[in-house]
């Protein structure tokens, strides 16, 4: 067992929200949004969820902006933005293009400079990809950046897209060698003083993430879930889903598709959330 992440101090959980595909179909009609790629709009549509939680939303966009200006940002996945890799390699190749106009290896963290960009934060940035534990890693980055004193409150999205053509490749490692699912999901993490900016309740408080590298990790404990992974970063889907969902569970084991796991685990009891500053 590798551990990740374990705080002196408590991290907490002020927001979550998660997004599919059918919930960006006309997301391209906003000319906000018109050159946005799907990973794009899947992110923004998790993270929007998140922030129409918080009190501060409230206020007027440039409040909101100057509020959100030192917040941290954390993005994680696994293949990013592949299916415009692909289109470009197709179109170079066919018809001697380079189409879009952008080389390949600056579209990884084309994601987090959208999003940066509409919300204006200009904190810290990071985009972290780790095969299937992408997700915990954006949490635990997101963490790190929180108890390191670079933000009071850190914004983590995780986002990974079916890419057509290449489910076989990317599927490698899948029951049947195929992707299953795509999807993303958003924690808006913040400590005591930037739950007080938010205006926040927590939902939790992370007590540690850990990862195993071997596969197989015994029969679940009691209060503890498993479940198994449907694409590589939805580690941070799912944590975000059970947060809202199941108000008891305080442990999760996300179970990878080459048998290795995450362990996560958070403090959700109505003690934690009325000891919160707000």
């Amino acid at each position: 067992m590798v551990l990740l992440t374990q705080q002196k101090k408590s991290i907490f959980v002020a927001a979550v929200g998660t997004a599919k595909r059918n919930e960006c179909i006309d997301m391209d009609r906003d000319p906000s949004f018109r050159k946005a790629t799907l990973p794009m709009m899947m992110a923004w549509q998790a993270l929007n969820k998140a922030l129409k939680s918080v009190t501060t939303e409230a206020r007027s966009d440039d409040e909101n902006r100057a509020n959100r200006k030192d917040w941290g940002l954390v993005f994680g996945t696994s293949h990013g933005e592949l299916e415009v890799t692909k289109d470009f390699l197709v179109t170079l190749a066919t018809k001697g293009l380079a189409r879009p106009i952008l080389f390949q290896n600056s579209l990884h963290h084309s994601t987090l400079g959208f999003i940066s960009l509409k919300l204006g934060i200009s904190g810290p940035g990071i985009t972290v990809s780790n095969h299937f534990f992408s997700g915990e890693d954006a949490i635990s980055a997101a963490i790190d950046l929180i108890e390191g004193g670079h933000c009071d409150v850190a914004v983590t999205v995780a986002v990974d897209t079916l890419v057509h053509g290449l489910e076989a490749a990317l599927g490698q490692y899948y029951p049947g060698g195929q992707i299953e699912g795509e999807g993303a999901g958003c924690l808006i993490l913040a400590n005591a003083a930037g739950l007080k900016r938010l205006g926040a309740k927590p939902l939790a408080a992370f007590d540690r993430i850990s990862i195993n590298h071997q596969a197989g990790i015994g029969k679940p404990k009691d209060g503890h879930i498993e479940v198994s992974s449907d694409y590589d970063a939805d580690g941070l889907e799912k944590i975000a889903h059970y947060l809202q969902e199941a108000k008891t569970l305080q442990t999760l084991s996300l179970k990878k598709p080459d048998g290795t796991s995450a362990t996560i685990q958070w403090r959700h009891s109505s003690k934690e959330r009325e000891s919160a500053p707000c």
